[in-house]
């Protein structure tokens, strides 16, 4: 088996080329305040999906966005957003990484919770206690 591995540092695909070549590609989106309408635009405008499905698929993926985008009930549209992204991870044409950092400022052992010299901690003993009845 041969491979290559290229880095683009960039934020956004500046040249597909490349990608039509990809057997496998990672990226970044940075979701912010708009979850519902971030992911949609990543999955409508982004260069790199043309070249993750083929031309059927994609027009298939585009006009099952639009038929979502125009459903008049919100709570609606979100939940057939995330239909359109649960069937993708279940296609495994999509498998989300998480890689945060999350930095708090307390003394050190509180709650069981210790810290990082330099004040990061270790996210999964970072639990709250439930509330007590």
């Amino acid at each position: 088996m041969n491979s290559q591995l290229f880095f683009h540092n960039a934020k956004n695909w500046d040249d597909t080329t490349l990608l039509a070549h990809a057997d496998l590609m990672m990226g970044d989106r940075l979701i912010g305040e708009a979850p519902e309408y971030t992911l949609e635009q990543w999955l409508r405008c982004d260069p790199l999906w043309p070249h993750v499905f083929d031309a059927p698929a994609y027009a298939h993926l585009q006009s099952t966005l639009d038929a979502v985008q125009v459903m008049p009930d919100e709570e609606n549209r979100f939940n057939a957003l995330k239909a359109v992204f649960s069937q993708l991870m279940a296609d495994a044409t999509l498998t989300p990484l998480f890689n945060y950092h999350y930095r708090i400022s307390a003394p050190p052992g509180v709650n069981g919770v210790r810290l990082t010299p330099r004040g990061w901690f270790e996210f999964t003993e970072a639990w709250l206690p439930a509330p007590s009845q």
